[in-house]
């Protein structure tokens, strides 16, 4: 199965990022095989792995938390389309090249927490439940950092993709998370 990660952006623009091992390391810190940048994530923040064939996304206790159709997560399979989001980075998850059409500037709005105003809450306050839920749809907010910058590789590993969020570039004065 194909699996990419594609950043959106609020201008439409997009990369792909190709998802390729079992297990694949998402945060800040150098050795993490798909690296951002930015105060708003973990040095470790989350993780993909391969369940039966599946995609599973797993939020490592990061500060900032995990977001799969703007709702705040720990763990979760991901199905094509879905919207993850992690620091300021939207991302489309694309499975055997579906969804193939979208329009990305939406898709970033809708997947950003606190961006679009979700729908009203469905019957049960589901709402209150959304942070400790794995499969609710139901929004949660929260501000994330926007400006996306270039896809740079790391030369020695085709499987690294670096998403450069620094704004003063001194990645050193980044609080501990």
């Amino acid at each position: 199965m194909d699996f990419s990660l594609i950043r959106l952006q609020s201008d439409g623009k997009t990369a792909s990022a190709p998802i390729t091992r079992e297990h694949t390391l998402i945060g800040r810190q150098t050795g993490c095989q798909l690296r951002i940048r930015s105060g708003e994530v973990s040095r470790k923040h989350a993780e993909i792995r391969f369940e039966e064939g599946t995609p599973l996304i797993k939020d490592l206790g990061s500060s900032n938390g995990t977001y799969v159709n703007g709702v705040k997560v720990i763990e979760k399979r991901l199905e094509a389309g879905d919207l993850v989001a992690i620091g300021p980075v939207v991302f489309l998850v694309q499975l055997s090249g579906e969804p193939s059409n979208y329009d990305a500037a939406s898709l970033y709005e809708d997947g950003r927490p606190g961006g679009r105003q979700p729908e009203p809450a469905r019957a049960g306050g589901a709402a209150g439940a959304a942070s400790a839920s794995h499969d609710e749809d139901v929004p949660t907010t929260s501000g994330v950092m926007e400006g996306i910058s270039g896809l740079p590789t790391d030369p020695d590993d085709s499987s690294v993709v670096e998403f450069d969020f620094d704004l003063d570039d001194d990645e050193d004065d980044q609080p501990p998370l």
